[in-house]
């Protein structure tokens, strides 16, 4: 073990000169060395390392394999893509995982070609993988195979592949992937709707919004957060009605895809109140370095309820005072914003509609 450290450690401190050693130790009887020198050779990055860590692709050890394959990807040279390619082969799975690694980490166009006939590769992981790359190189020669291979009899192979399809964007896997939202694999169904909005062509809007009716909870909230991501205002209406999902992640991406779609109507206070809900979860991701941007956003809607006060609509005058009232207490305003909010609910006591006055009122109760 003190052995193998120190190999690792000529990676980190020995630079160009620990080359030549390392690759000498790549022959040492102990397995556990032999991978220790292929770890520091890829750390150290140096192309003179990229033979020799070809042949320990077909060492007799796993982790020995595994590590080399892992560092000709962290080398990026591209005469390791052909036999990367061949190590998505190995018999043991974490050598296929590494190889795959490698070979995105590389991203060669060189590789697509191979790649696209390992699609019809015996076994279902070499398929699997093969897809995955492809997906993640982004080269156009890949997507009419990948396209074929949506038909692929294994079910993480068919779901790999729509994924690959959003990756690459094309417009011809439309269609196709239209098709999956329909499929009786709700998993399949959720990864198309998925690489719907990764695409964003307009075509997949209609198919999107039925499937908001998707009995499957994870395939509604997919479609929503594609409807987000495309932001077609053909969406708004039944997105509208889906804020009262049972369920809550299905609501906070509705809310998430109304506020991309950019519809004045989303300040109603049903939206305010999922929006909000929405940046208090996991799926906005805000963190200390981020408060500012919270803040800073809830103050935009804010200020835009403040100038609805007036809106000659009186549902919008009553949604503008509710969604105030809710979001005063998160938020740091300064005397004269509280005077003017106070002043403009004033008015609204005296608002012709009822259901304004009463909501001005509670919103003074209040300040």
């Amino acid at each position: 073990m003190c052995r193998g450290a120190g190999v690792k450690g000529r990676g980190k401190g020995g630079g160009p000169r620990a080359v030549e050693p390392l690759i000498e130790i790549l022959r040492d009887e102990k397995s556990e060395i032999r991978t220790a020198a292929a770890e520091a050779l890829g750390d150290i990055g140096d192309p003179r390392a990229v033979e020799p860590l070809i042949q320990a692709l077909n060492d007799n050890n796993r982790d020995v394999r595994k590590t080399a394959a892992l560092a000709l990807g962290a080398i990026k040279d591209p005469r390791a893509i052909a036999p990367l390619i061949q190590a998505l082969t190995d018999k043991e799975w974490v050598v296929r995982d590494a190889a795959t690694e490698a070979l995105i980490e590389i991203k060669d166009p060189r590789a697509v070609e191979p790649l696209i006939q390992f699609l019809h590769n015996v076994h279902s992981d070499v398929r699997w993988a093969a897809a995955r790359i492809l997906g993640e190189i982004g080269d156009p020669r890949a997507v009419e195979p990948l396209i074929q291979a949506l038909n692929d009899e294994f079910k993480n192979v068919r779901i790999i592949t729509i994924l690959a399809l959003g990756k690459l964007k094309d417009p011809r896997a439309v269609e196709p992937l239209i098709q999956r939202l329909s499929d009786s694999e709700k998993d399949i169904r959720e990864a198309a709707a998925y690489a719907l909005g990764e695409i964003g062509d307009p075509r997949a809007v209609e198919p999107l919004i039925q499937t908001l009716h998707d009995r499957i909870d994870d395939v509604r909230e997919a479609a929503a957060e594609a409807l987000g991501e495309i932001s077609d205002p053909r969406a708004f209406e039944l997105l509208i009605q889906t804020l009262y999902d049972e369920n809550q992640n299905v609501r906070q991406a509705v809310a998430w895809a109304l506020w991309k779609i950019g519809d004045p109507r989303v300040v109603e206070p049903l939206v305010l109140a999922a929006l909000y809900d929405c940046f208090l979860s996991e799926k906005f991701e805000f963190d200390k370095k981020t408060q500012t941007f919270k803040k800073i956003f809830l103050m935009s809607i804010f200020r835009s309820l403040v100038e609805l006060l007036t809106d000659r609509n009186s549902l919008v005058r009553r949604a503008a005072v509710e969604g105030i009232s809710f979001l005063l207490p998160d938020l740091e305003t300064d005397a004269d914003v509280v005077r003017g909010i106070k002043e403009a609910a004033q008015r609204l006591v005296d608002d012709d509609d009822e259901s304004v006055r009463v909501a001005a009122k509670k919103l003074l109760e209040k300040l």
